[in-house]
């Protein structure tokens, strides 16, 4: 706990040597005179030095173009911090040890994120390592190095675009309108959580490229009744068809030898009323 015996203006304009709390597990100074409530933020010509509040989500204040060095380090209660377009540089250490930063908001595009210029350890030991865009029209579908990361629509019916080569974690998490979903041949992997809590899914088409379908890929999908795994998988991981109430049906493109010999983790199919999975080859 650190503590200053006076009003918060005056600890804000108090001279700070670099790093000098760099070591400390407090992650904000108390003012003991007056009850005077110290402000959260300290922002000089455009610059937010320091934050001193202790909120779970914050908002930098729009006209900040900077934010400095060291200045929400060790907020151990932040859990979402909204950054606005017009800030241009981030400083060393900004964020570190904001060990429940789980989300980090931008206001502006992708293409202005990567002109921000950001200091080394910005966000050292933060959990949240991808930044949210907020501004412009999103694609349809967010989409790095083969992998589906994102989709933004919201459609009832999807076609996966061909180059996808593995859907990504969360990636359709939670698209109540999204009915049917056809995944192209190519596709080999189907991340965790990936359609999870998809209650309106009832149709999924899954190519003979799959390989792995991963933990709670389609966890609480309640409408789907039937799914063909195809012959191609090798492993399910826990909890991939948990609380798909309705499966009724449940086909495997390969062998029962092939089926036995997939790789199934605890509970994958746990709430599902198909119990027994139909092989289609004998």
């Amino acid at each position: 706990e650190a503590q200053h015996g006076g009003f918060g203006q005056r600890l804000a304009a108090v001279e700070k040597g670099g790093d000098w709390n760099l070591h400390l597990l407090a992650a904000s100074v108390s003012c003991t005179d007056g009850g005077v409530e110290l402000p959260q933020f300290d922002i000089k010509d455009g610059v937010l030095n320091k934050y001193f509040g202790a909120a779970t989500s914050v908002t930098i204040p729009e006209g900040v173009t900077e934010i400095g060095e060291s200045a929400f380090q060790g907020c151990t209660s932040l859990t979402s911090v909204t950054i606005p377009e017009g800030v241009t540089k981030i400083g060393e250490y900004a964020f570190i040890r904001c060990r429940a930063l789980a989300e980090i908001h931008y206001a502006g595009t992708k293409e202005q994120w990567a002109a921000v210029e950001k200091g080394d350890d910005w966000n050292e030991e933060v959990p949240a390592k991808e930044v949210l865009y907020t501004g412009g029209d999103a694609p349809e579908f967010e989409i790095a190095d083969g992998v589906l990361t994102k989709y933004n629509g919201s459609s009832s019916a999807v076609t996966i675009p061909e180059e996808v080569k593995s859907i990504g974690k969360a990636a359709f998490y939670k698209c109540e309108a999204l009915a049917s979903v056809i995944i192209p041949d190519g596709v080999t992997e189907i991340g965790v959580c990936a359609f999870g809590g998809c209650t309106s899914l009832a149709s999924v088409s899954i190519p003979g490229s799959m390989t792995k379908i991963c933990e709670a890929a389609f966890n609480v999908c309640t409408a789907l009744a039937s799914v063909t795994i195809p012959g191609s998988v090798t492993e399910i991981g826990k909890g991939a068809f948990c609380g798909c109430t309705a499966l009724a049906e449940l086909h495997f493109g390969g062998t029962k030898e092939q089926w036995a010999a997939v790789k199934k983790g605890e509970g994958w199919n746990e709430d599902v009323p198909a119990k027994e999975v139909l092989v289609r080859k004998q």
